[in-house]
């Protein structure tokens, strides 16, 4: 990102004409609503860890073939925290700025099952061991100061359902959701 576009949006951001408010708390993070023009904090909600088996494991030496599934679950169909639908999702977190944002945010797509949203956070098999997922969407991290950086997420689409997860494979800093209208 160039320097002036850079500075142009830190300017935007602490204009008081947009109305865009950083994230207050560390590991917290707002989106911005195009359509609105103002911030959402995203919601924090923590999810319930469950092992989804594959049926191959129930047969005889199926177990080395099969591949199970450590799902997270969140209660409600939707997120709290909702915006417009953009083509680029536009998202500021604040993180100790003592931490390497290099790979701490993982964003999943929730599907919706009844009243849950679920996603998969690793598979596990016999034969080719932990496989841990970095996510569902792809996104750029732009730092804007020091321990606030803008998340430019591609590939969102209407009615999606994000987790917007901060924190390592062995340390978790926050869970928030965020639904796109």
């Amino acid at each position: 990102m160039n320097i002036f576009f850079k500075t142009l949006l830190i300017v935007c951001f602490f204009s008081s004409s947009w109305a865009q408010v950083m994230p207050e708390y560390v590991n917290s993070a707002n989106a911005w609503d195009t359509k609105n023009k103002k911030s959402v904090p995203l919601t924090p909600e923590e999810g319930l860890n469950s092992f989804k088996f594959s049926a191959a494991n129930f047969v005889p030496m199926g177990g080395l073939f099969a591949k199970n599934k450590a799902m997270v679950k969140i209660k409600g169909a939707k997120s709290a925290s909702r915006v417009a639908y953009n083509d680029t999702l536009k998202i500021i977190a604040q993180i100790d700025p003592s931490v390497n944002p290099a790979g701490l945010f993982k964003i999943f797509k929730a599907t919706v099952k009844s009243d849950k949203r679920e996603f998969t956070g690793m598979t596990q098999s016999l034969t080719k061991g932990v496989d841990r997922s970095d996510g569902d969407y792809k996104y750029t991290i732009d730092k804007i100061s020091h321990g606030f950086f803008l998340i430019s997420v591609l590939g969102t689409n209407h009615s999606d359902e994000l987790f917007f997860y901060i924190g390592t494979h062995e340390k978790q800093m926050a869970s928030l959701t965020l639904g796109i209208d």
